[in-house]
């Protein structure tokens, strides 16, 4: 069981060393990076305007620069592996197909944890400075008010703590959390579909349309498990199928809301934790199947 775990973080390291070495994701890396520490000039409103820009914007970038690096990242293992005919080395030790493909995995997703963990720093400290920058000019406009200094104190301390209610809370932590997730399913479905497609590009295609979609299945399921629908049950059941290999992506518009503000309780973000995980374990337990399958 040791040798086990040892040889799938053994593949996860090569693989995130490899990864970090590829020059298309450094440049994705460096643009995200760049395109978040921007945001603080997106928004010259008053500051409940500014903070929620920043965090749309913010987030946003963090959502589609992660989701390509997902998408490169995982979509070209296998091809570029028999392409270099790597995998027939690897395989031809004591390394089963399952920890091959686990090792790949977690390597991958050791790299988004990575990216994300650094977009998240970015942000973070262009938060700061937003939040520095808006207590500043609030500073500056209640000093110039016809009142006494008592009165400014006051009307300070409770503007700093309306700002720093909308800064300084745990929904920006469970955002980048959801964010995080998001990519770790992305990048499970290119692995499953990776496993029996030939072409990375047919991969990284096919896995974009899924996640599209999946952000339209809550509402395909809402309509047809509505009693007041009459389909059949044979439909019914098609649609739970659907539903269990397509990803429900709507629950994710948490993200969205957190940013605008709304309370979005740590249970919620917990149970879509959950669902990420239970839908990870499902998709990589089949691809783990279809590619022992697979002839090489």
């Amino acid at each position: 069981m040791i040798g086990f775990f040892l040889r799938i973080f053994a593949i996860a390291r090569i693989t995130l060393l490899e990864a970090m070495r590829q020059k298309v994701l450094n440049i994705l890396v460096l643009f995200a990076v760049i395109a978040v520490s921007i945001s603080v000039f997106q928004a010259q409103f008053s500051f409940e305007e500014q903070i929620k820009s920043l965090k749309d914007y913010s987030f946003g970038v963090m959502t589609v620069f992660g989701l390509f690096i997902a998408l490169i990242s995982t979509s070209y293992i296998i091809p570029s592996e028999l392409e270099n005919r790597t995998i027939y080395t690897i395989l031809a030790k004591p390394v089963r197909r399952t920890e091959f493909l686990l090792g790949k995995y977690l390597g991958v997703v050791s790299l988004l944890a990575l990216v994300t963990a650094l977009m998240s720093v970015v942000f973070l400290i262009t938060l700061f400075v937003q939040e520095q920058m808006i207590i500043a000019d609030t500073t500056t406009q209640i000093s110039k008010q016809q009142i006494s200094q008592v009165d400014k104190d006051q009307l300070l301390d409770r503007a700093i703590k309306d700002i720093y209610s909308r800064t300084r809370t745990t929904q920006v932590y469970q955002s980048i959390l959801l964010v995080y997730a998001r990519l770790c399913i992305v990048a499970s479905i290119a692995m499953l579909i990776s496993t029996i497609a030939s072409s990375a590009i047919f991969t990284v295609c096919t896995t974009f349309l899924i996640y599209v979609i999946g952000h339209m299945e809550g509402y395909a399921r809402e309509v047809i498990m509505d009693p007041t629908e009459r389909y059949g049950s044979f439909f019914k059941a098609s649609q739970g199928v659907v539903s269990t290999l397509i990803p429900d992506m709507r629950q994710f518009v948490a993200i969205d809301e957190m940013s605008i503000g709304t309370e979005v309780s740590w249970v919620m973000t917990i149970g879509m934790l959950c669902y990420t995980v239970v839908y990870v374990v499902l998709a990589i337990t089949m691809a783990a199947t279809l590619f022992s399958e697979r002839e090489l």
